[in-house]
Order: C-alpha cells, then sequence, then structure tokens
C-alpha cells in the first residue's frame, strides 16, 4: 500500500472540504496538458473545462504554472458539456483554479443555466479584482460597459452597467430597457421559460424599473445592442 500517497489523497480532501464549491469532491486524475485558457487535458485523454468563468487567452500562461503534472480534484456538480468535456469546478493539488484566473484578473464570471458554479461566490472574486484593477481590468477596453452610451459597442461576451428605465412584457418575454429609444438604446430580456429560475433565485424583474445594475452574457445587434439572460446572476442589483 502506497502510505505517503493515501496521506497526500487524505490532506488534499480535507482541504477541498472546507470550501462550498468542493464539497463531495472527487479525484479525475492528474493533469497532462493545458489546452486553453480554460481547459485542460488529462492523462487519460479527457478534457476539463473550468466551470462558471470566461477567461481571456492571456489565462492560459498563469494556468501551464499552476496544472501540468498535478492531480485534479473536481467538484460534486461535475457534468459533461456539448462538446463531451467535464465542466466543474477545478482544484489541482489544493489550488482553485477558478479563483485563481479571476484574482488574476484574467477571467470573468460565465453564469450559464445547468453549469454547477458557485457564481456567487465567484461574482466576488471577481469583484475585487475589478475593483483593484487588477490583470487586464487595468484596461479601460475590458472594464463594464456603460448602458446610457450604447454606440460602437460590437458584438461579444460583455458587462454592462445602468440605470433600468422601464420593465416591459412582449412576445413571452420580459425586457429590461435601460434607454427611452427600443430601437437603438440597450436592452436585456428573459424568456418566459427562463423566469422559473429568477423567481427561486428571489428575483423580481418588475421590480427593478429604475434600479441600477449590472448585466453580463453574450451581446448581439438586435434593435440597437441586446443581451439575453439565462440565469438569475446574470443580473446584479447595484444599488
Amino acid at each position: 500500500m502506497d502510505y505517503i500517497g493515501s496521506m497526500r489523497r487524505l490532506a488534499a480532501s480535507l482541504l477541498l472540504l472546507l470550501t462550498p464549491c468542493a464539497a463531495a469532491a472527487q479525484s479525475e486524475g492528474r493533469v497532462a496538458a493545458v489546452t486553453g485558457p480554460a481547459t485542460l487535458r488529462l492523462e487519460d485523454g479527457r478534457t476539463v473545462r473550468l466551470a462558471g468563468l470566461l477567461a481571456w487567452p492571456e489565462a492560459q500562461a498563469l494556468l501551464e504554472r499552476l496544472a501540468p503534472g498535478r492531480a485534479l480534484t473536481l467538484d460534486a456538480d461535475t457534468r459533461r458539456d456539448r462538446h463531451g468535456r467535464l465542466a466543474a469546478q477545478a482544484k489541482a493539488e489544493g489550488v482553485w483554479l477558478q479563483q485563481a484566473l479571476l484574482e488574476a484578473g484574467l477571467a470573468r464570471v460565465l453564469a450559464l443555466p445547468d453549469d454547477g458554479a458557485p457564481a456567487g461566490e465567484l461574482l466576488a472574486i471577481e469583484a475585487r479584482a475589478r475593483a483593484a484593477r487588477t490583470g487586464l481590468w487595468a484596461d479601460p477596453r475590458h472594464r463594464p460597459l456603460d448602458a446610457a452610451t450604447p454606440r460602437g459597442w460590437g458584438e461579444g461576451f460583455a458587462l454592462v452597467e445602468g440605470t433600468v428605465r422601464e420593465v416591459a412584457r412582449a412576445k413571452e418575454r420580459t425586457y429590461l430597457n435601460f434607454g427611452a429609444d427600443r430601437k437603438t438604446d440597450f436592452t436585456a430580456a428573459v424568456d418566459d421559460s427562463r423566469l422559473g429560475a429568477f423567481k427561486a433565485a428571489g428575483l423580481d424583474l418588475s421590480a427593478l424599473a429604475g434600479r441600477h445594475v449590472r448585466v453580463r452574457g453574450w451581446l448581439r445587434s438586435w434593435n440597437g445592442p441586446f443581451l439575453d439572460l439565462a440565469h438569475p446572476q446574470q443580473i446584479e442589483v447595484l444599488e
């Protein structure tokens, strides 16, 4: 019996129990390589995606210092995404990888339905890095957009901050309108099929009129900049 190896595994298990994201964690093997800013390949050939975040390309260099050759432990909410990858919160011999990337200012929280990520905890880590302008948060191009000036944004993942002018219902959607002109101003919306998750989280969309909020997700152009909201933690009420 490998006594030293057993003790190391026991110590790692006890350490993981100290953090909520790793309750009932399970070992998944050893990291063979980093294959992207938030993806790892295990020695057995499987791929792990770090759930709950969207990393900038610069994150890969940090991940390459933290993960290769180390035993990886995944949380109990591990699941496979549509590409067959294991999506989970991951620790490389005690180092919570999502936390490390967010603290370095090299990733943003990506709240997705059924992703199994502790989005609230991750949002707090991201907020500290953003407030300190750590890493890429120091670059004005990566800071939250101002909903009052929706011009030239383009498409892609973004954080947007502003005051909700009105909340409206139409065609099985709830719309958060941030400006007077619905054809050009920024709008976010929640499909009726997703409303249950928002209600379960205690988020009353109708009460957001006049509130200052931060929303996040994939911007697209549809009567001005538009963002679909599918997870309650895509909305942060600021005041």
